[in-house]
């Protein structure tokens, strides 16, 4: 007869290791949706960012700014923006599947959870400027509006969700590493005798 571990500290484990996984899904998820979400704005709202950045433009060089067509500054506009949001998408997907082999027992390296710490103040930082929005610019809050992050209740609630996750993701994953350790070193021991 096989006898599961049921111990205090192994429950707490496999807590947190389902956490690891249940969160790296939530992640990868977050972010297909974000980017969906982000791409169908900007093409949603295609006009209304043509002309936020022609205003930002006209502010170093009118001339130049008035030269282009707004099909040129769309094009431009939208590589730049999908450029980053490359980044971040491949960021945060490499993040969430560190975080399931995590959980799934598997070694990862520190790198993803100096990735999450950094998202974690990012998203702190986020959601100060969002506090604080009433500084802005009107280009500013025109940019905003046409990417679909102008402020309300539902985005503050999704940063806070995403941050709230991050935290517990990271915490799970210290949790998960120091329990890991001690094991290691037990076994260590058991077998130094």
């Amino acid at each position: 007869m096989i006898k599961a571990d049921n111990t205090e500290s192994t429950l707490k484990l496999r807590k947190h290791q389902d956490t690891l996984i249940t969160v790296g899904k939530g992640i990868i998820t977050f972010t297909i949706w974000s980017l969906v979400k982000t791409v169908s704005t900007m093409v949603i709202n295609r006009e209304e960012l043509t002309d936020a950045f022609r205003t930002i433009m006209s502010r170093s060089d009118a001339q130049a700014a008035d030269a282009m067509s707004d099909l040129l500054i769309y094009t431009v506009v939208m590589f730049i923006m999908l450029f980053f949001i490359l980044i971040d998408v491949i960021l945060r997907v490499y993040v969430g599947k560190a975080a399931i082999r995590e959980g799934c027992g598997g070694k990862k390296g520190v790198f993803y959870l100096v990735l999450t710490f950094l998202m974690i103040l990012a998203s702190i930082s986020m959601l100060i400027s969002f506090v604080r929005g009433r500084s802005q610019t009107e280009t500013d809050i025109q940019i905003a509006r046409a990417m679909g992050e102008e402020l309300s209740v539902s985005v503050v609630v999704i940063e806070l969700t995403s941050l709230a996750m991050m935290i517990e993701m990271f915490y799970s994953a210290c949790y998960v590493r120091k329990h890991r350790a001690r094991s290691d070193d037990g076994r260590e021991a058991r077998n130094a005798a």
